[in-house]
């Protein structure tokens, strides 16, 4: 497997793949799935000893969600050993259940409140209001340009992302979307402009003053600081606010495509795991 593993990454994986993707794939590879399964025949690698990868991935403490990534390349790599005629067939390799308990939490309203009134850090507050109020992710966010902005159709052209390489890539879908801009981000991006270290209409809004935005990385390690220095004890990352804008857009829009396209999700079926409708809407509903 290991021998296979190599000509499948070098030539699959970099040639399909953005290079986020690759980078994740090679991680997975190396550290988990070349380790374990290396020394093995292809024709070997049945459901039994996708059985016992999982038992030892669980053993090591690693969450059912990362598994079951690792087993997304395990699967991908083994299907495509079918189609070159290496393998007769594609051995059974399910994914394991998550509990909910496994999920992305949301804000609690008190938090939400905290991160939307502060104004400590305009560059990293003006990221976080767009996030909360339009479900962007984060990498989506840190590619704006202020061409991207229309103030007067009130929308913003989703059209990028920022790799970890700091450069313009295609959205997780390859697609661009239009979405429309909450009041609250039309001005908090006017205000913010002043302040920013890029004003031309080409420039990265979230320019870190060499013409290039920040990377996830440091923004990560900005929303850690502002939460703590906030008094935030939850444990906030920014897939969290997506989740959150995406639960408080389920809550007051009847129509869950229209949240879908906004979020910019290929099914209905993927905004459905992004919303938790909490215990207020419940009681609304019952009314």
């Amino acid at each position: 497997y290991a021998e296979y593993a190599d000509d499948w990454f070098n030539t699959y994986a970099y040639a399909n793949n953005r290079p986020a993707e690759i980078r994740r794939k090679e991680g997975i590879l190396r550290v988990h799935l070349k380790p374990f399964y290396g020394k093995l025949r292809l024709e070997r690698i049945g459901e039994r000893e996708i059985d016992a990868f999982k038992r030892r991935v669980l053993e090591l403490g690693l969450s059912r969600k990362t598994l079951n990534n690792m087993l997304t390349v395990l699967r991908k790599s083994l299907d495509c050993a079918v189609e070159r005629g290496l393998l007769d067939r594609m051995p059974r390799c399910k994914a394991v259940s998550v509990p909910r308990d496994d999920e992305v939490e949301i804000l609690t309203p008190d938090n939400e409140r905290l991160f939307l009134t502060d104004w400590s850090k305009p560059l990293w507050n003006t990221a976080m209001r767009v996030a909360l109020k339009t479900g962007m992710r984060v990498s989506e966010i840190l590619a704006l340009r202020w061409v991207d902005i229309d103030y007067d159709g009130n929308t913003i052209s989703v059209n990028a992302s920022m790799n970890v390489d700091r450069e313009r890539a295609p959205t997780k879908n390859g697609r661009t979307r239009r979405i429309p801009m909450h009041s609250l981000v039309s001005s908090t991006l006017k205000d913010f402009k002043p302040l920013a270290r890029s004003k031309g209409v080409s420039g990265y809004i979230f320019d870190r003053g060499d013409g290039l935005p920040y990377d996830n990385k440091r923004a990560g390690d900005a929303l850690k600081v502002l939460a703590r220095q906030l008094g935030i004890d939850q444990h906030v990352h920014w897939h969290m606010f997506r989740h959150t804008a995406a639960t408080r857009m389920a809550n007051t829009i009847p129509n869950l495509r229209v949240v879908q396209k906004i979020l910019g999700h290929a099914s209905v079926t993927m905004t459905e795991r992004y919303t938790h409708p909490d215990l207020d809407a419940m009681h609304e509903a019952m009314t």
